[in-house]
């Protein structure tokens, strides 16, 4: 939930009658809550409920956890394909909300694999991208952790 969205909510409460009562403090408190204590959400390429697929060479399954305007991201991206790609997207977000905040600078993440190679990836405002070879034939790279500020 957005800043403007939590606003919004709290305002509708209050002026909705023009007092406020129990029921509508307890709604307010629990929107409020529960945007501090987030549940983290999942997707993958073939959910696709937070972020879109850049094709079907790659697989990935990623967390985010988010409190106010900062987030987490843990993610798992293999080449399925039988040859190295270049770089290239993996997913754009669909969701605002998940987005990193478009006046920061890209941020540079390093992900290794089961094998000890690192690869390095960009986490942008429209999605994350990856520079340089992504080994074929089910390589999995894996980052954990990353933060971020969000545009919401």
């Amino acid at each position: 939930m957005t800043k403007v969205e939590i606003t919004t909510a709290l305002n509708s409460f209050i002026s909705a009658i023009g007092k406020i009562t129990k029921i509508r403090h307890t709604i307010a408190n629990s929107l409020i809550v529960d945007e501090l204590y987030s549940n983290p959400i999942t997707d993958s390429n073939v959910n696709e409920t937070f972020t879109i697929k850049a094709g079907n060479i790659f697989t990935y399954s990623l967390v985010i956890v988010k409190v106010g305007k900062v987030a987490q991201i843990t993610a798992r991206i293999t080449n399925v394909s039988g040859s190295s790609q270049g770089a290239q997207s993996v997913f754009s977000f669909r969701e605002n909300e998940y987005k990193p905040k478009i006046a920061f600078n890209p941020i540079k993440i390093r992900a290794f694999s089961s094998g000890g190679a690192v690869l390095n990836f960009t986490l942008t405002n429209s999605g994350l991208v990856f520079n340089g070879a992504l080994a074929p034939n089910g390589t999995l790279y894996e980052f954990s952790f990353e933060t971020y500020i969000t545009e919401n």
